[in-house]
């Protein structure tokens, strides 16, 4: 660890924590769906704007693993990427951080929605009862 520049580490970690988080966005996303016996696919309407950035998140900490790779070793390397994927299991899903965000997204979808089809609308409201569920169960 000391031979690799702390700010390759630090670059390394905030990258792996963007990531993480915007996982657990689309966890959490995916299983208020499930609970509420929706497709699949319906959690990128509950996703925020924001969530875009996850590939630049990705990104970042694939780069961070070639700089850790390339100032220490391809094993420290590898070490920070399997402990990413550890943490990404083993971190609980904090369904009440992201409800909010995603009742803020379904609001703006309403905004937009008023003069589309009833399909949208019958769909919104939908999602919007997923929300009080998961609220209410998660």
């Amino acid at each position: 660890m000391l031979d690799v520049p702390t700010w390759v580490w630090l670059f390394f970690v905030v990258a792996a924590v963007g990531e993480l988080y915007f996982f657990l966005m689309q966890r959490s996303a995916l299983e208020i769906c499930r609970a509420s016996r929706l497709d699949d696919e319906d959690r990128f309407y509950l996703l925020p704007a924001s969530y875009r950035f996850m590939w630049w998140a990705i990104a970042a900490k694939w780069l961070g693993a070639i700089l850790l790779a390339w100032y220490g070793s391809i094993p420290k390397a590898i070490a920070a990427l399997a402990i990413g994927l550890v943490a990404s299991t083993i971190v609980p899903v904090p369904h009440a951080h992201f409800i909010p965000k995603f009742e803020a997204r379904l609001k703006a979808f309403e905004g937009a929605v008023q003069d589309e089809e009833l399909d949208a609308e019958a769909e919104l409201r939908v999602l919007r009862n997923a929300l009080r569920h998961a609220r209410q169960e998660l």
